[in-house]
């Protein structure tokens, strides 16, 4: 399970790894490093994948293409488990430690990703893989994705409706790196909150945080410069990278749920 819509999972011995397979549609682009047209989504990874490569986002193995369907085969990593089903499971607000470090690798992942020429333009809890004990994410599922046009405005939805920036439900479209940065703070909201919905009003986002679990000063400042109604009030991702929040270290929980290691996806 903890697959997102439209994923099938499948275990094949390949070397040893576990591996899982996606199918779609074709859609074909062009690849200046490929003889032939490849899928949209294969296109994307094959950026994304190439070395050297980013440990926080999933490695795609191989594809097989048919004349109606593509075939993306990807790693399965042993102990990681969907992060939305993670969040589930503790029936409550994350640890703060726990969500800056996935935050910190989140941005990473996606800087990755921009840095490739590539928009991800789907980033929530149901599209990352959480390793409940050393807290290691991989960013997952690149079928809302695009090629990265850093100023120009998107007009198709942005990947989940959960994902939808204020931009796109008032005027349809969006551009990358804001959408990004607002779906940072929805997800920031999410794991400290453990509340999926939320008003888009600052003073009810501070009064429902610390209603349930008191945020740092600085959590609560990186939350609502994400999640500020206008694109140009909220930070680029360099910004949030070199956020005091995001600065402190790592620690890892004492108290970790042990059973979560033995689930898989």
């Amino acid at each position: 399970y903890g697959f997102p819509n439209g994923v099938q999972a499948g275990q094949v011995t390949c070397s040893g790894s576990h591996i899982f397979f996606t199918s779609a549609f074709l859609t074909f682009c062009y690849q200046q490093n490929e003889e032939k047209q490849v899928p949209y989504e294969v296109g994307l990874l094959l950026q994304v994948c190439a070395e050297p490569k980013c440990p926080n986002i999933v490695h795609m193995l191989d594809y097989i293409i048919t004349t109606s369907f593509s075939f993306i085969i990807m790693e399965r990593p042993e102990s990681y488990i969907n992060l939305s089903d993670f969040m589930s499971d503790e029936m409550g607000p994350m640890k703060e430690e726990q969500v800056r470090g996935v935050i910190r690798q989140v941005v990473e992942a996606v800087l990755h990703c921009h840095s490739r020429g590539v928009f991800h333009n789907d980033i929530r809890p149901g599209n990352i893989l959480y390793e409940p004990v050393t807290g290691q994410i991989k960013l997952i599922d690149f079928d809302s994705g695009d090629v990265l046009q850093e100023n120009m405005h998107y007009t198709f939805p942005p990947g989940a409706p959960e994902c939808y920036p204020p931009e796109w439900k008032f005027y349809k479209k969006y551009k990358a790196e804001p959408a990004t940065v607002w779906s940072l703070g929805k997800m920031m909201f999410q794991m400290l909150s453990g509340i999926i919905e939320f008003d888009d009003e600052k003073e009810s986002i501070m009064n429902r945080l610390n209603s349930i679990s008191p945020v740092s000063k600085e959590g609560m400042d990186l939350i609502l410069k994400c999640l500020s109604i206008h694109p140009k009030d909220r930070p680029f991702l360099k910004d949030i990278q070199m956020h005091s929040w995001l600065q402190e270290p790592d620690k890892v929980a004492d108290n970790i749920d042990w059973i979560h290691v033995s689930k898989s996806i």
